[in-house]
């Protein structure tokens, strides 16, 4: 794998999972990403440490992604193999909130023809 690109896909997904959802609950742009994590645990869709969690795997995908100064491996190491469970646990905050839910829970659209 060369520099820049990053093994944990999953961390850009959940930020565009993130500003996805800012916009489907209609809150105010945000002024960077950060924002995103702030404005969706002021409206309940995660809690404020999910919020946090989620700046510090921003921070790190930047790290990784932007060279940002010298990486220590055994940091991202050990940050991976820790963390990597904080993707379900996202999952599941988003998940359990009111008006979002994975297409096969749905109820079928009226308008919508069967196969």
């Amino acid at each position: 794998m060369k520099r820049g690109q990053t093994s944990l896909p999953q961390g850009q997904a959940t930020i565009d999972a993130c500003a996805m959802l800012v916009t489907r609950f209609r809150l105010e742009l945000p002024a960077e990403e950060n924002d995103l994590f702030e404005k969706l645990a002021r409206r309940g869709a995660i809690s404020g440490g999910m919020a946090e969690m989620l700046k510090r795997m921003k921070w790190m995908r930047n790290i990784l992604v932007h060279e940002y100064g010298r990486i220590n491996d055994e940091l991202v190491f050990e940050t991976v193999r820790e963390r990597l469970g904080d993707f379900g646990t996202f999952r599941r905050e988003i998940l359990s909130v009111d008006n979002i839910s994975p297409p096969w829970r749905r109820p079928p659209r009226p308008w919508a023809r069967a196969t």
